[in-house]
């Protein structure tokens, strides 16, 4: 048997985005602990337009700025209504977003905060492609700037090449990222 291995909550740090306010976290912890189906406000279709891509799956946001919405006096209760649609619609597009890793890794977690994620809970960090790799394996954007992040996984088809991984199809590729990290069920 493997051994297990205990992590101390991480809070969500308050966003220092230049230009937003300090949204309060109470510790990142959700005061909304989810017994039945999550409920959708309706703030945020009341104010940013839609459009669903297919009857059952997919939506895009065309004009909405996640960056604003950070902004916004309501903050949580939009970002808690995202999450909600994502998990209704399976996949919702964002178009033209103008945000910088630290604005959308705290949205990220924001999201699952929100609607249930325990607040022992924090980022994934991929236990392969993570800013700790060394030599040909390190991972680079397509700039050429070098990950340091372990919070921020960057898919590179280069680092594939480099690791001389060969063609793949779908079932070669079928898994569950997290399934052997500790955690527990809310509801």
């Amino acid at each position: 048997m493997a051994p297990s291995v205990q992590v101390a909550p991480q809070p969500d740090p308050a966003p220092t985005f230049k230009g937003t306010k300090t949204v309060p976290t109470e510790s990142s912890a959700s005061s909304i602990a989810p017994k039945a189906p999550l409920k959708a406000s309706g703030l945020l279709d009341s104010l940013y337009a839609s459009e669903e891509l297919t009857p059952a799956l997919g939506r895009v946001y065309p004009e909405i700025q996640l960056r604003d919405v950070l902004r916004h006096e309501k903050a949580d209760e939009i970002l808690r209504d995202i999450a909600i649609i994502i998990s209704r619609r399976g996949v919702v597009f964002f178009k033209n977003q103008d945000l910088t890793a630290e604005e959308q890794k705290y949205i990220t977690n924001r999201l699952g905060h929100l609607t249930g994620k325990p607040p022992s809970s924090g980022l994934h960090v991929h236990p392969v492609f993570n800013a700790e790799r060394e030599g040909e394996e390190q991972v680079v954007d397509e700039k050429g700037t070098l990950n340091k992040d372990n919070e921020i996984s960057v898919i590179s088809s280069n680092l594939l090449r480099s690791l001389k991984v060969g063609p793949r199809n779908g079932a070669d590729e079928w898994h569950s990222d997290i399934s052997f990290e500790w955690g527990y069920i809310v509801g």
